[in-house]
């Protein structure tokens, strides 16, 4: 294609708010998602139709984030940059009409979705035919869609025009241009809280609704849905949505993603034969709806079923439960579960170039028309791809071993001939073969789900019986799988490590959505403000208990070359042991020490701190004063506490991360 060459940064909003905009596990996972393919189309678009040169991310990964990064060679720019703009916004519609169809408020006809964006626009008057009439606005009014693009001559330092483009995107976001929102006032929406109350399931009495429920009810019977089941069973009695919200909530692709209480009942759940699950959920197949929830005694209820609109199902209460504690007989059911939200430390200083080390004496390594810092991107997205795709498939349970059954263009052919993946997977050094192959089970086990993965930011579902597992994998995948291969053919040599600071929250199941998300990403914030003078890579566990306490731990990844979480492991492991340990050492010294370290110099009492924890210890072990039983327990609390004292963190921190590990095993094992 004739023309110049440009860079080009393309980017879609809004990105957090839309995904954290959420009251079930299923918005938080279609808010990610809709972004994500909306992105995606717009990459294929400029490639397929202008032969773009996609630099960030890797265009093969099934992770991307909310923007590209391009090369063009073009005669008319901004008729390129229009029409990708114009492919985006097209698969939005396409996104809105088919949940829409998925809801049965929408009679418009099919389109090919994805190759049909490419081919054509859609036709907006389709948005129309969405009743009540307002929603096609908001819908329209919804993406925000922003570009740059710079010219590069043969002469231009690439590094110079990345920097300069970043800048642009970032003062164009600033002043960016926004619709007036022109409502009338009426009830917001339930998730997103600033657009009107378009969709409503009404609530059964009507005579107790205020007037604004009335209205909703009235112009709900105007527009009824096609198909009732299917639209009640999505959203929740009296809970009103705006078109935004509404094709979040039904939005489908694939297997619909597990609550809150599916993800706390995961390593239960496994435990249990399909036919005995089958035959509970039978009992609500009529109303094509089943939860997790309604394994817990607490839900089993007139008031509850009642508020789910299984009012026929009232008088088998008595029998369901019945079959329900025959179906977890013996078995602890766990309320809790964690979510784990992380991002690279520094990814703008790495994407821009400033932690490259000796970029000038490398020259003899570049191609004439590449300069060192694109290939780095290019490299760098691509091992955050494999790594995103590794990580998924860890959390999920999805570890392939073969390419056997895989689709054509499935990235984990590309995981599966990846040199560094092989190695991670492979028995190590020192490793027996039964420790081996209980590793590779775990890897194909399901531990959680993941929301979405975009190389150096995750969010994830953990069943707390797997937590430091998970933890502990993806940090040590991190290192193996994007900084090593990065770094180990000598051309690019980094000031630094690649890390990631990770924030955790430990979570009851009924706990809001809304709450716990922003508290993962207070705790992800806190981490890395904590540890910023130390090069950050770091964590914070929170716990929020269902009683409304909270605790709150913050340490460095690593400590003595092993990793923080695997020492809170053991110690976990310890407490389950039934001839292990009790939790009394962790209360009592707790206890002792709160109050004493209040008025003095903490760091004072280190050597009566020791003397004291290895006193506790002694008394709660079952096996009595077992040198080698006690030593086991006091190396992992021991190098818990050498990680506090090395970063000067108060004995408070100490005392959190114990309880953590009490907490795990109290809410994890069976009495």
């Amino acid at each position: 294609m004739s023309g110049n060459q440009y860079l080009f940064l393309f980017t879609i909003g809004p990105v957090q708010s839309f995904i954290a905009q959420a009251r079930k596990t299923r918005d938080l996972y279609a808010g990610s998602k809709i972004l994500e393919d909306i992105i995606g189309v717009a990459m294929k678009y400029a490639q397929k139709n202008y032969h773009a040169e996609i630099i960030i991310p890797d265009s093969c990964s099934d992770a991307k984030p909310n923007r590209f990064l391009a090369k063009i060679t073009n005669d008319d720019p901004k008729k390129f940059a229009e029409a990708v703009e114009n492919a985006a916004r097209d698969k939005w519609r396409d996104i809105a009409l088919q949940s829409f169809r998925n809801a049965g408020v929408c009679h418009a006809p099919e389109t090919n979705g994805f190759d049909e964006v490419q081919k054509r626009r859609i036709d907006c008057t389709k948005l129309e035919q969405i009743k009540p009439a307002e929603a096609g606005k908001q819908i329209e009014d919804f993406l925000e869609v922003y570009w740059v693009m710079l010219e590069l001559d043969d002469g231009d330092d690439y590094q110079e025009k990345h920097d300069e483009i970043q800048k642009l995107l970032a003062a164009i976001k600033n002043t960016r241009r926004f619709n007036q929102i022109d409502e009338p006032a009426a009830r917001k929406c339930s998730l997103d809280g600033e657009r009107n109350v378009l969709f409503y399931h009404p609530v059964n009495d009507e005579e107790n609704n205020g007037e604004i429920e009335k209205e909703l009810r009235k112009k709900f019977i105007q527009h009824e849905p096609a198909n009732k089941c299917l639209y009640h069973k999505n959203l929740n009695l009296g809970e009103g949505l705006s078109s935004v919200s509404f094709v979040k909530r039904f939005y489908a692709k694939g297997e619909a993603f597990p609550s809150t209480a599916k993800v706390a009942l995961i390593d239960v759940l496994q435990e249990i034969d399909e036919s005995s699950k089958a035959s509970y959920k039978e009992r609500f197949q009529k109303y094509e709806y089943f939860d997790e929830q309604l394994y817990y005694e607490e839900n089993l209820t007139s008031d509850g079923f009642r508020k789910r609109g299984f009012d026929d199902l009232i008088p088998d209460l008595v029998a369901l439960e019945a079959q329900r504690k025959e179906l977890f007989e013996g078995k602890k059911q766990p309320r809790y579960y964690a979510l784990i939200a992380f991002d690279g430390d520094d990814m703008g200083k790495v994407w821009s170039g400033e932690t490259l080390a000796d970029k000038e004496s490398l020259d003899e390594f570049q191609p004439e028309t590449s300069s060192l810092l694109q290939q780095f991107q290019e490299l760098l997205a691509f091992r955050l791809g494999i790594y995103a795709a590794y990580a998924t498939a860890y959390l999920d349970g999805g570890i392939r071993e073969s390419e056997d059954g895989l689709p054509e263009k499935d990235i984990w052919r590309r995981v599966l001939k990846d040199q560094s993946y092989q190695n991670l997977i492979q028995r190590r050094e020192g490793e027996t073969q039964e420790a081996y192959e209980s590793r590779l089970k775990l890897s194909k086990t399901e531990k959680g789900r993941t929301v979405y993965a975009g190389g150096d930011d995750f969010l994830g579902f953990i069943n707390l019986h797997y937590l430091f597992d998970v933890m502990n994998e993806l940090r040590a995948a991190y290192e193996k799988l994007v900084y090593e291969p990065l770094v180990e053919n000598d051309i690019f040599r980094l000031k630094k490590p690649l890390t990631f600071s990770a924030g955790v929250v430990i979570a009851h199941y009924k706990e809001p959505l809304s709450i716990v998300l922003n508290e993962a990403h207070v705790a992800e914030s806190e981490a890395k403000r904590v540890f910023k003078k130390n090069d950050k890579d770091a964590f914070a566990i929170s716990v929020l208990k269902h009683s409304g306490e909270s605790r709150k731990c913050l340490f460095k990844w690593k400590n003595n070359d092993k990793y923080l979480t695997q020492y809170q492991d053991e110690i976990v492991s310890l407490l389950n042991e039934k001839k292990g340990f009790s939790n009394t050492f962790i209360k009592n010294i707790d206890k002792e020490f709160s109050s004493l370290i209040g008025d003095i110099d903490e760091y004072k009492v280190v050597d009566l701190f020791e003397v004291e924890l290895k006193r506790l210890i002694e008394r709660s072990s079952k096996r009595g004063n077992d040198k080698d039983v006690i030593k086991k327990m006091m190396d992992p609390v021991m190098s818990v506490c050498d990680s506090n004292y090395e970063y000067n963190q108060p004995f408070e921190n100490i005392f959190s991360a114990l309880h953590v590990c009490d907490f795990i095993k109290r809410k994890t094992a069976n009495e």
